[in-house]
């Protein structure tokens, strides 16, 4: 379901518990209700209003992009099946991928964060946590991680630890300044 760009305030999809894509971005959406929607696989609610999002009961959900809302909180634990989250430019101080262990593409740059714990997303490829306040980034021993961006301003921190291999072919990008 497509209801992009629509000037919607409100949105409560719990009448439609089979639904599996929903896209509505470009609103002002300041709620959404998405609690009774378990078959929900995509998501795309960017450029809202959004100060939370309650994503827990969407255990199918494997696309989640909510970026340029207002988020302060987003939990995403019970969302297993999770291969890509974007959400950058938002207000989140804290997030928690520990149990998206196929979480593969993760965009959480331009947020609050001060530590970021990825050691069991060894699926994980590029990653994009910049313009946060990090000062700790942990990974881990797997060799799928290729690209992580962080901020100039933390990268003299002893910031990004992996734990049992080398850095070869591992790269490390810095944003712009």
């Amino acid at each position: 379901m497509n209801c992009s760009g629509n000037l919607l305030a409100y949105l409560d999809m719990s009448g439609c518990p089979d639904l599996a894509d929903l896209t509505c971005c470009k609103n002002q959406l300041i709620e959404l209700n998405i609690s009774s929607n378990p078959a929900l696989i995509n998501l795309n609610c960017p450029y809202n209003f959004l100060t939370k999002l309650e994503v827990s009961n969407c255990t199918k959900l494997a696309d989640l992009t909510c970026f340029w809302n207002k988020l302060t909180e987003l939990d995403v634990r019970n969302n297993a099946l999770l291969t890509l989250l974007d959400c950058h430019t938002n207000q989140l101080t804290e997030l928690d991928a520990s149990s998206n262990t196929t979480l593969a593409n993760l965009e959480c740059g331009n947020n609050q964060l001060t530590e970021l714990n990825l050691i069991d997303n060894m699926a994980l490829e590029p990653l994009d946590c910049s313009d946060n306040h990090l000062a700790e980034l942990l990974t881990n021993s797997y060799q799928g991680l290729r690209y992580v961006r962080v901020s100039p301003q933390t990268i003299t921190l002893p910031l990004i630890k992996k734990r049992g291999c080398l850095d070869s072919g591992f790269e490390r990008a810095y944003s712009p300044g």
